[in-house]
Order: structure tokens, then C-alpha cells, then sequence
């Protein structure tokens, strides 16, 4: 199943009219959209002689940048299917909407009627919903597609990623292992994300307490340095998660403020920055 929304129906059915109804209500909203279309007429341009025509038709992959918008036209080849181009658009969008594709599976799939006695062809399977001309489309879908993806970041699961590491100068030692009440401030970061993550891992290099052998260690990236490393070390490991990233001074980390962030977590926000009370820093 393609985590997109298949609008589907006949040639003058309104998709794309929906289809472009969808996104202004959505990016409204803040959400960022993705849109496929399916044209079975072909994409060249009438006439074939622009620039950028004359450079495709000769066989190039081409990129055309301008203002406010950039165009690209891709042959057929690896990375031009529909499940691929919808990866490559689901990884930065919140709603991915696909016109046309009515024998694909999607995790939302309506179908729209031209007439009242109208209904998908055989073969046409998988469709939530069929609607008519006289419904209110646009809300009807609006409210399908926003519970699917509300579900879908519900769904998610969140991990927890512990930085340690770093010179420690001004501490003398490494910091993650400072102890406080017989406990070392890395082990009393692991064990408050342990309440509410349902995998964890320690983003850094370095002497590993005890208690916390049993941990996966990951590697700080190549390539790259500070606290940012670790963490893209972490969402290669872990790509489909959510993340807790905490860094490894701070043990007076309480639950309290995870389920804070937890209760945050909604459609359209990508990342969550807590300010330090009084100053303004992050």
C-alpha cells in the first residue's frame, strides 16, 4: 500500500479540480504537499521548442530553474516509479496527493462519479469512498485524509538517542559519567526516556557505564561533527522513528517534559525545540 492519496475517475470527473482544492486547504494549514499526476496524453510541451524541450527530446534528463519554481523532466528509468517517486516525496511532505493511478493501492483511495449511476470499473479495487458531483468533495476528503495522517504520526514510533561523548574540559571528565544519587547523569537520562520510548540508543563515543552495556552505541557519522552527527546517526539507524534526542548533561530530565513534547507531536511539525526558561536558548 503507497502511504499517498489516490484521486481517481474518468477523464472530466473533477479530480484535478479536487486535487487542487486539497492543496489549498492544506498548505493553509502549514502542511507541505506533494502531487503526482498521471497523464496518459504524454507531458511534452506543445510544440517542442523551448530550451528545455530541445534538451530532453535530445535524450537528457533535464532541470529547469527559474523564479520561484524549479521543473525537472526525467525519461522513464530507476527512480521514476510510482512507489519511488512517492518515497522520495513522502520523505519530505506531510500529504502526498496521487491523481489518476486507479489500479494502485493507497492508504487513501476515493473515486469520483461523473453521473449518479457511475461506479469504478472491474479491476478497480481498494477505493474508500465513491463520491458524486453534488457532495462536498473537498471537505469529505479533507476529513479522510487528515484522520489517516493524524494515525499515522500516532503511529510512529519514538526512540530515544543519548549524546555523550565530547572533550568535557571544563568538567575534567567525560560528563555522561558524573554521578548524582549513586547514578551516573547518562543512566539518569536513559532511565526517565525509558518511560516513554520504545527503543533507545547512546549517539557518541566513549566509556559506556556499567548498567548500560546493553545498549546499542552508534557511531557518530562520517563525515560530520558536534551533537548533529549523533543524530544523524541515529535516524539512518532508526529512519521510520521518531526521535528524543537528549544530551547527556542533563539528569534532571523529568517525564513531565517528554509527555509535554508528546502531546505536540501533530501533522506538519517536523521537529520540536524546547527553549530554556529566561534566556531564550535552545
Amino acid at each position: 500500500m503507497l502511504p499517498a492519496v489516490g484521486i481517481c475517475g474518468w477523464s472530466g470527473s473533477g479530480k484535478t479540480t479536487l486535487v487542487v482544492e486539497l492543496v489549498h486547504r492544506f498548505t493553509a494549514r502549514g502542511l507541505r504537499v506533494g502531487v503526482i499526476k498521471h497523464d496518459v496524453h504524454g507531458v511534452a510541451q506543445a510544440g517542442g521548442d523551448k530550451d528545455s524541450d530541445r534538451i530532453f527530446l535530445a535524450g537528457a534528463d533535464a532541470a529547469v530553474i527559474g523564479p520561484g519554481e524549479v521543473l525537472q523532466r526525467m525519461h522513464p528509468g530507476p527512480g521514476c516509479s510510482l512507489p519511488e517517486l512517492v518515497a522520495e516525496l513522502d520523505a519530505s511532505c506531510d500529504v502526498v496527493l496521487c491523481e489518476g493511478f486507479k489500479h494502485e493501492r493507497f492508504a487513501v483511495k476515493v473515486w469520483l462519479r461523473s453521473g449518479p449511476s457511475e461506479h469504478p470499473p472491474a479491476g478497480v479495487e481498494f477505493v474508500n469512498r465513491i463520491l458524486g458531483p453534488e457532495e462536498d468533495r473537498s471537505a469529505i476528503v479533507e476529513a479522510m485524509i487528515e484522520e489517516w495522517v493524524k494515525a499515522r504520526v500516532a503511529a510512529t514510533p519514538v526512540y530515544g538517542g543519548v549524546l555523550i561523548g565530547g572533550a568535557s574540559r571544563r568538567m575534567g571528565r567525560p560528563k555522561h559519567l558524573i554521578e548524582l544519587d549513586g547514578r551516573s547523569w547518562a543512566e539518569r537520562v536513559v532511565r526517565v526516556l525509558s518511560e516513554r520510548v520504545q527503543g533507545l540508543a547512546l549517539l557518541g563515543a566513549g566509556e559506556i557505564p556499567a548498567k548500560l552495556n546493553s545498549l546499542p552505541v552508534l557511531p557518530d557519522a562520517p563525515g560530520r561533527q558536534g551533537p548533529l552527527a549523533g543524530m544523524l546517526a541515529a535516524m539512518r539507524w532508526q529512519p521510520d522513528a521518531a526521535w528524543f534526542f537528549v544530551a547527556c548533561d542533563q539528569p534532571l530530565l523529568r517525564v513531565a517534559a517528554l509527555d509535554w513534547m508528546l502531546r505536540l507531536r501533530r501533522p506538519g511539525v517536523w521537529a520540536i525545540l524546547p527553549r530554556r526558561c529566561g534566556s531564550g536558548a535552545v
